[in-house]
């Protein structure tokens, strides 16, 4: 479903108790867009071969969004359960079994699909 959170496990979409002042201004700016966010970010990620780019970051991400980076931040410290590089590991390993699945090894060594960059 296109607005169905996927990765429901790895989010929180309560609102957070922040004591920092500019995270709670931020909150104020943007608690009631997380939602959307999160799901423009599922969206990404499933949809695009972003992750498996080496030095992909969140400055990469907001980019690629078009949102502020200390709004993904913010999404990442308060509204996920894991930092951003385990989900981005998270992606590339169900990628990787996706890959699998789909027979990349019959045609494809273990040592080229442990190098494999989605789009090459």
């Amino acid at each position: 479903k296109k607005n169905t959170i996927i990765y429901r496990n790895i989010w929180i979409t309560k609102k957070p108790v922040i004591s920092n002042i500019q995270d709670s201004i931020l909150k104020d700016k943007i608690e009631n867009n997380i939602e959307n966010y999160i799901l423009s970010f599922e969206n990404l990620v499933i949809n695009s071969n972003a992750f498996f780019t080496e030095k992909y970051n969140t400055t990469n991400l907001a980019n690629e969004l078009n949102i502020p980076k200390s709004h993904i931040l913010y999404l990442f410290k308060y509204h996920s359960k894991i930092k951003f590089s385990e989900f981005k590991k998270i992606i590339r390993i169900q990628k990787t079994i996706r890959l699998i699945e789909e027979g990349y090894l019959k045609k494809n060594t273990m040592e080229s699909l442990a190098s494999y960059r989605m789009g090459d």
